[in-house]
């Protein structure tokens, strides 16, 4: 195609809502009820791992373990304030109220010996071995009751080695004095001794002397609920929901004025920041619609004028949306706040009638005015939409998917809106002013602008310069935040458990999770770790259990069958 041949192509392409306004509209209304019929089914990713591409290898390290070990998120509670016998008392009444949820896991807010019995059997299998003899089945199956199973295990070892007439006498002081030890140890526990004392070792850092999770400065207590396998809000909402419910019921029975007990974690956070996200596109979403229409009807005087140039935005925006739920499928926590940002680059139709209304005072045919318009704003109008469009699309390059889903989006927001503004801009108005336009004036105070422009071109030029370096000093100063637990308010309930927990060292969810082939390894690189100025905490599955050598290894699989 020629050169001539091209621009005679694009001249017809751009004046066809001019030259026939019905078919322009039509194809206008047709577009954005399809885009609207998508729009119910459109919904906000809240999840993080949707934040960044599966196939970057960091990203899909952490796929992975999430694959193997389960997602690892889990809600959190912390309760605070008052002393530290009321704080123990509503983590009591929390547990049970929790419990009663029936969230579907575990409720981990104080370690009893009746939550950790195995830990007996493997703090010293061989004494173990001896106390409640080698019947890996019974063993087992008392084990699975918990406290009460290991309590009447242990009475029944006692009255079969009293009637048993076998073996030496060493072998039955051996075993009298492993049951004793035993028996000792529960006694212990049951009357509130630490759990340190009953293992005879030390509790892990994190549990105070009555096996509470506990902050290391011991001014919160926290309970740890059943992680969820999804970060996803649809999910997320009702399980927030039954906890939040829950800690209510449980601090009006547990009635202690002063103490908190903040629902935080991630779960929770995902929730805030859905009910928090979608009240704030509806009201900046509104907003910014009231203000562009006040600023427009400033400009033309006119209500109905102010309407006309602001309907490309909001078929744009609407289309944008259907495009959204046909390639991109949903929008996530960046991506929500395009909207916003079409809305402030592509009012296009501004600049048609200001051109549309100098001709009509000069005296062309509304039609006639309208072809000019367009043909002589639309270059200016296509290269400052292409350049911009190109912009946003460099962005989806990116390995960071929001980012990249970003530029996307509003790259083919802003051709949508030029597009439109060529369709229903000139339909609009054709169709409804007639043959009796109203000429829009001019904005106030353009005048005025272009007389200061003319005057001292080379000062305003000076004086952009000057600002603009000093303003570059800046420039070094701006960091990158990559903490994506900063997008809500630092006063939300999650947010301020958060900030709780991260400042603790023992608490924080800000962790690197490692996985090892075995026990040795575990306990080998906890130690290394450990030694690290960097590393403030450690948590190892190594800190409950003892080094087994081969006679602990031995008895205990002759205990529960494990090889």
């Amino acid at each position: 195609m020629s050169g001539g041949a091209l621009a005679a192509w694009l001249r017809s392409l751009v004046v066809i809502g001019a030259r026939r306004p019905k078919a322009a509209l039509a194809v206008a209304l047709v577009i954005g009820i399809a885009s609207l019929a998508l729009l119910p089914s459109l919904r906000i990713s809240t999840s993080r791992r949707d934040l960044v591409a599966r196939d970057q290898p960091y990203q899909a390290r952490l796929v992975a373990f999430h694959e193997r070990f389960g997602y690892p998120d889990e809600p959190s509670l912390v309760v605070s304030g008052g002393t530290a016998e009321d704080r123990r008392a509503v983590v009591d009444a929390l547990e049970r109220e929790l419990e009663k949820a029936a969230l579907g896991g575990p409720v981990l807010g104080r370690i009893t010996l009746e939550d950790v019995a195995e830990l007996a059997l493997v703090a010293d299998p061989v004494a173990a071995s001896r106390a409640l003899g080698g019947d890996a089945e019974a063993t087992a199956s008392a084990l699975g009751k918990g406290l009460p199973g290991l309590i009447d295990l242990t009475t029944a070892r006692l009255e079969a080695g009293l009637e048993a007439d076998t073996g030496s006498e060493a072998e039955a002081r051996a075993g009298l004095a492993g049951i004793g030890a035993t028996a000792r140890a529960l006694e212990e526990a049951l009357e509130g001794a630490p759990l340190g004392a009953t293992f005879g070792t030390t509790p892990p850092p994190g549990f105070d002397e009555g096996g509470y999770l506990v902050g290391s400065g011991e001014q919160h207590l926290v309970i740890a609920l059943v992680p969820l396998e999804s970060d996803e809000g649809a999910h997320v909402a009702p399980f927030v929901s039954k906890i939040r419910a829950a800690r209510d019921a449980a601090l009006a029975q547990a009635n202690r004025p002063g103490v908190t007990a903040d629902v935080t974690g991630l779960p929770a956070i995902v929730d805030d920041e859905l009910r928090i996200v979608g009240h704030d596109l509806f009201l900046t979403g509104g907003a910014s619609t009231l203000l562009i229409l006040l600023v427009l009807w400033w400009a033309f005087r006119s209500l109905r004028q102010a309407m006309v140039s602001f309907l490309p935005l909001a078929f744009g925006t609407v289309v944008t949306f259907g495009i959204i739920r046909l390639t991109v499928g949903e929008l996530n926590l960046i991506t929500a706040s395009f909207a916003s940002v079409l809305l402030g680059l592509g009012d296009f139709g501004v600049h048609i009638q200001g051109r549309y209304g100098e001709l009509l005072r000069e005296g062309e045919s509304p039609h006639d005015a309208m072809e000019k318009a367009l043909l002589g704003a639309g270059p200016g109008l296509l290269v400052g939409t292409v350049t911009t469009a190109v912009a946003f699309f460099t962005t989806a390059t990116t390995e960071f998917t929001a980012f990249a889903q970003l530029g996307f989006i509003t790259g083919v927001g802003l051709t949508v809106m030029f597009l439109g503004t060529y369709l229903v801009i000139p339909a609009i108005v054709l169709l409804l002013f007639g043959d009796a336009p109203v000429s829009p004036p001019e904005v106030p105070g353009i005048g005025g602008i272009a007389k200061l422009v003319r005057r001292a071109p080379r000062a305003l030029v000076a004086a952009s310069l000057v600002i603009t370096a000093l303003l570059a000093f800046g420039i070094p100063g701006i960091r990158f935040e990559g903490r994506y637990f900063d997008f809500l308010p630092p006063d939300t309930e999650s947010a301020r458990g958060l900030t709780a927990l991260e400042r603790d060292p023992l608490t924080t969810p800000v962790v690197a999770h490692t996985p090892v082939a075995s026990m040795a390894e575990a306990r080998t690189l906890a130690t290394a770790l450990r030694a690290l100025p960097e590393v403030a905490s450690v948590d190892a599955p190594t800190d409950w259990l003892p080094p087994l050598d081969d006679p602990r290894r031995a008895a205990l699989g002759a205990l529960a069958r494990i090889e």
